[in-house]
C-alpha cells in the first residue's frame, strides 16, 4: 500500500483546532491591548487639561505655597471633569492624589532663563476582558502631562509662550504642553 492510499484526515482535524486555539488567543490580546491603548490615550487626555489649566490659570511663580494649592485644586478639577469616561474604560475609579500626582518645576525656555513647570500623573486600574483566562485582573494604566507658562526671550519680544517642538512663537499669549 503507497503512502497516497494511506490518507489520514483526522491530522488536518488536530492541525484546525491547534491553529483556532492560537487565533482566538491572539485576538484575545489583541482586544485587551486595544482598550488598554484607549483607557491610555483618555487618561493622557485628562493629564494634558489639568496640566494645561493648572498652569494656565495658576499665578507664577508656583514655588509659593498658595500657588501651588490653586494649582492642584484646579487639576483635581479637571482630572474630575475626564474622570466618568476613564472609569466607564477602566470599570474603577481613577487614581489621582493632588498632593503627589501634582508636580513643580521649572523649564530652560532660553538659554537667558527657566519657566515654571507643572507635571500631572494620572493612573487607573484597567481589568482585563480576556486575560481572566490566564488569572491576569487588572493593569495599571497611566499618563503624565507637562506644561509650563513663561516669557519666551524678552530681548526679542516678551509673551507668554512655551513651545518645546521649535516652532515660531505666536503673537499672543498662549501656554503649550511641552515633552517629559
Amino acid at each position: 500500500m503507497s503512502l497516497l492510499e494511506r490518507r489520514q484526515p483526522a491530522q488536518a482535524m488536530g492541525l484546525a483546532v491547534v491553529a483556532m486555539v492560537g487565533i482566538v488567543a491572539m485576538l484575545a490580546f489583541v482586544i485587551d491591548a486595544g482598550s488598554f491603548f484607549i483607557v491610555r490615550r483618555e487618561l493622557q487626555n485628562a493629564a494634558d487639561a489639568a496640566a494645561l489649566a493648572a498652569v494656565a490659570m495658576c499665578p507664577c511663580p508656583t514655588s509659593a505655597p498658595a500657588n501651588r494649592a490653586q494649582a492642584r485644586f484646579i487639576a483635581q478639577q479637571y482630572v474630575s471633569a475626564n474622570a466618568f469616561d476613564i472609569e466607564q474604560l477602566c470599570r474603577h475609579a481613577v487614581l489621582f492624589v493632588p498632593a503627589s500626582d501634582v508636580a513643580f518645576g521649572t523649564r530652560h525656555l532660553t538659554p537667558s532663563g527657566t519657566t515654571d513647570a507643572v507635571t500631572v500623573t494620572v493612573r487607573c486600574e484597567a481589568d482585563y476582558t480576556f486575560g481572566r483566562i490566564l488569572n491576569l485582573q487588572h493593569r495599571t494604566i497611566a499618563a503624565h502631562a507637562t506644561a509650563a507658562i513663561g516669557v519666551w526671550d524678552v530681548s526679542v519680544t516678551p509673551h507668554q509662550v512655551v513651545d518645546y517642538l521649535g516652532s515660531i512663537p505666536p503673537p499672543t499669549p498662549t501656554t503649550r504642553l511641552v515633552p517629559d
